[in-house]
């Protein structure tokens, strides 16, 4: 939209410290007069290749902590689950919008498991039917929707619950440092999902190592407080 970017550019003839906050589900790309202008850019996602220090992820908030009721600091013992479930009721658990043909595909290829399977596109629950639902499924699946890393991220590893994810968020930087193969697995493929899928589901120990690796960094770094610091420190202290 070349009218909002004159007006951005407009705008920031009068301020001096400048931020540019994009709400846009995605990442997205900007012209160089916009980068140039702004003194600091915040949004969604940012690919890793993209080398720009002006620009940064921002941290989505997690459906689980009642910021109502938070003040400075997190209470976890109140948030989720801090230990995996060990008698599951699904093997995988998957429900959510039909927002791109990937999510068919993946539905497909686990109907050809012969897995205890629950969910599917566009199926609707209720939040707190949907928090059980990943407590009591031993594999969580979080495919890219609106965006690579979304809200589910952040709700499966707050219920302590195990992850597989494309690889396609290897892409993004992350406002917390969470590892592939660490805490949570990803796939390359379909062919890769498969494999992986049947290898965690007969690997309970491993599956559940990982789960508490993720809630544990959750835990650690999880901080609006100390995001909005990162941002803070950025503009006033570089």
């Amino acid at each position: 939209d070349k009218n909002l970017e004159k007006k951005l550019l407009k705008l920031c003839k009068i301020s001096k410290k400048k931020v540019l906050v994009d709400t846009r589900d995605t990442s997205n790309k900007y012209n160089l007069e916009i980068i140039e202008a702004f003194d600091l850019i915040i949004q969604r996602e940012k690919y890793k290749n993209f080398k720009n220090s002006k620009i940064i992820s921002s941290m989505l908030p997690c459906t689980l902590v009642d910021f109502m009721k938070t003040n400075k600091s997190i209470n976890w013992n109140l948030i989720g689950k801090s230990i995996p479930n060990k008698e599951f009721k699904y093997d995988i658990f998957f429900s959510g919008k039909n927002t791109n043909s990937e999510r068919n595909r993946l539905i497909s290829t686990i109907e050809t498991l012969n897995l205890n399977y629950f969910g599917g596109l566009d199926k609707k629950l209720s939040y707190n039917d949907y928090l059980e639902m990943i407590y009591n499924s031993a594999i969580n699946l979080a495919p890219s929707g609106i965006g690579i890393f979304t809200f589910r991220h952040l709700e499966i590893f707050a219920s302590c619950s195990f992850m597989m994810c494309s690889s396609k968020i290897n892409e993004i930087e992350l406002p917390i440092p969470f590892m592939d193969g660490k805490d949570f697995i990803s796939y390359e493929n379909l062919n890769d999902f498969k494999e992986k899928a049947i290898y965690y589901i007969k690997n309970p120990e491993i599956r559940n190592k990982i789960a508490i690796n993720g809630r544990k960094k959750l835990e650690k770094y999880y901080s609006p407080l100390s995001h909005g610091k990162i941002i803070y420190d950025r503009l006033f202290k570089e």
